[in-house]
């Protein structure tokens, strides 16, 4: 019995050991992987530590620039004025317009027809031919006409072409009447002439 004994304690020896070595196995396998674990999160903790470290230290630096060594502010200069443009030549005067001729005077004087005659024939052979000639030029001209009269012969001597006598105060129609009829004697009415006061021109026609 003795050798079996020791046989069946070598036997339980060997169980014993075989039973525990799984679990021992399974421990270390579980310390493995704790420990690993533990191994990744504090690294994973370092480096999450020195990154905001270094963050707050970058922080720190930058506020630490500015606190203490704060950085002159240079005003950016303002862009040189443009020049004016320059002004536009002045324009060249205008000529001044020649000025323009002043119209001659319009002769003023009196209407022909507010203007009294008396023809008297001192042609006295010609049978009435030149006072009818002078008295249809003066009425083709508006002239009143209002009289025609023969010159007696002793005073039908006295005008050599045919004259032209105004009464006193009428000289402008006298001269309209003379100017009309293109005789060259004009003079005033005087009282050896014997001539009507109420009429305003008196023509001795003559040839």
């Amino acid at each position: 019995h003795g050798r079996d004994g020791r046989l069946t304690m070598a036997a339980r020896v060997r169980d014993d050991a075989a039973a525990r070595s799984p679990f021992r196995t399974a421990a270390v396998r579980a310390a493995a992987v704790a420990v690993g674990f533990l191994l990744v999160t504090a690294g994973l903790f370092a480096g999450v530590g020195a990154w905001q470290g270094g963050g707050a230290d970058a922080s720190t630096t930058d506020g630490a620039q500015v606190d203490d060594a704060p950085t002159e502010v240079v005003p950016t200069p303002s862009p040189a004025p443009e020049p004016d443009p320059a002004p536009d030549p002045a324009p060249e005067p205008e000529p001044e317009p020649e000025p323009e001729p002043e119209p001659e005077p319009v002769a003023t004087g009196p209407d022909p027809a507010d203007v009294t005659v008396q023809l008297l024939d001192a042609q006295l052979d010609d049978g009435g031919s030149a006072i009818g000639r002078a008295a249809d030029v003066l009425e083709g001209e508006g002239f009143d006409v209002i009289a025609e009269n023969r010159v007696s012969a002793g005073r039908a001597d006295a005008y050599r072409a045919t004259t032209v006598l105004y009464t006193p105060g009428f000289e402008a129609e006298g001269r309209l009447v003379a100017a009309t009829l293109g005789a060259t004697e004009i003079r005033a009415v005087t009282p050896e002439n014997r001539l009507s006061a109420s009429v305003m021109v008196h023509v001795v026609v003559k040839g």
